[in-house]
């Protein structure tokens, strides 16, 4: 997929985590003095991936998030 003529590696946020996630114990941010690498922010997003699933929401469900700049 091309964006502004440039190819894009990822084309869904899933994507950018799986391919991230090979950064392993590298920190992705770090919070105060709380460190929070790829391979935990993977591990997370699947285990929030995972209980959306339980509760019925499916592809195509709108599911709001609150991120702080």
């Amino acid at each position: 997929m091309k964006l502004n003529g440039v190819e894009l590696e990822c084309t869904t946020i899933g994507d950018l985590v799986e391919r991230r996630a090979a950064n392993g114990d590298k920190p992705l941010v770090w919070v105060g003095q709380e460190k929070l690498t790829y391979a935990a922010a993977h591990e997370r997003s699947n285990r929030i991936a995972h209980s959306l699933a339980a509760v019925g929401v499916t592809k195509g469900d709108v599911v709001a998030t609150v991120m702080y700049n």
